[in-house]
């Protein structure tokens, strides 16, 4: 959205505090860009700091996944685009375009040897196949990223 250049000239003639207080809400309405700007701003971290924080646990998830078990092929297509959404949301707060492709990668590589055998014997066949495009989607998302 662009905004006319005398809207942009009267924000800029408000009060300090007035802005200050506009600012707050809005970053109450959006928590990603609020984040960020605690990542930007605040936080100690680096951009691979909290790459390998987000990694260990996606690590820690897929491994817990597998160890209670999935009640069909559709729950680990769940657990998946959830995971995704977690890699998703470290890539807007912190603009890693490495991480995007390197923590997509290693979530499909350890979903896939953790859970090989379940996926192989999964019935129904159909939402099998489901997963396995799934996968194969974002595995040619990450080729277009790199």
């Amino acid at each position: 959205m662009t905004f006319p250049k005398e809207f942009k000239e009267a924000l800029s003639h408000l009060p300090s505090t007035e802005k200050d207080k506009l600012i707050l809400r809005l970053l109450k309405k959006d928590l990603v860009l609020a984040n960020r700007l605690l990542f930007e701003l605040v936080n100690t971290n680096t951009v691979e700091e909290q790459r390998d924080k987000v990694e260990k646990t996606l690590l820690d998830q897929i491994r817990r996944s597998a160890e209670n078990g999935h009640y069909s092929i559709g729950y680990l297509n769940f657990d998946v685009r959830d995971l995704s959404g977690f890699i998703t949301e470290h890539v807007k707060i912190t603009k890693d375009k490495f991480g995007e492709a390197h923590l997509n990668l290693i979530m499909i590589n350890k979903v896939l040897e953790v859970n090989k055998d379940f996926i192989l014997n999964s019935k129904p066949l159909a939402k099998t196949r489901k997963f396995c495009i799934a996968v194969i989607a974002r595995a040619f998302k990450i080729v277009m990223i790199v």
